[in-house]
């Protein structure tokens, strides 16, 4: 057993040794990799910096090419092409919005109505009766059937100043 011990004593001292000799450059490590890591954060918030900074510098140049003051080729060139994406957006967002209504059952000319109860009670609702007028009568029926039985699936009630008779007004 005192030869385990001896062993484990002499063991534990190479490794006391080893700790104390690498000490120094364990430090010299860690300043080093502290001062690294410091630098690269400067370094990655002076490009967001610049950036940023290029981005301004864009948004003026575009804000007077809208108003007609850039000559520069180059940059006019660049700022058409800005012009180009912002049209494609639109037109993006126009497709959207007609997208969404024919899913909502809406058509572009259509306003969207939340309520779609009716407006008058169905006891409310007179039939319609088709009438002939004098016009009418010496017409060839083209709008109309020749005989009378059909003639009231395409009637679409009175006309403007006729009476339904006893309907409610709306």
């Amino acid at each position: 057993m005192s030869d385990i011990n001896r062993l484990l004593n002499q063991i534990g001292r190479q490794i006391s040794d080893w700790v104390r000799e690498n000490s120094d450059s364990a430090t010299g490590w860690w300043e080093a990799k502290s001062a690294i890591q410091s630098r690269q954060s400067q370094i990655r918030r002076l490009i967001r910096q610049r950036n940023e900074t290029t981005m301004g510098i864009g948004s003026k140049v575009y804000t007077l090419h809208k108003r007609g003051k850039v000559r520069n080729r180059d940059l006019v060139a660049d700022c058409d092409r800005l012009d180009q994406i912002g049209e494609r957006i639109e037109e993006l967002k126009h497709e959207i919005e007609e997208l969404r209504d024919r899913e909502r059952g809406l058509r572009a000319d259509e306003p969207e109505i939340g309520d779609d109860s009716p407006v008058v009670g169905d006891e409310d609702v007179d039939t319609a009766v088709a009438v002939e007028t004098e016009a009418e009568e010496g017409d060839s029926g083209a709008d109309y059937p020749a005989d009378d039985t059909d003639r009231d699936a395409y009637d679409v009630g009175p006309g403007p100043g006729e009476d339904a008779g006893g309907g409610a007004p709306c």
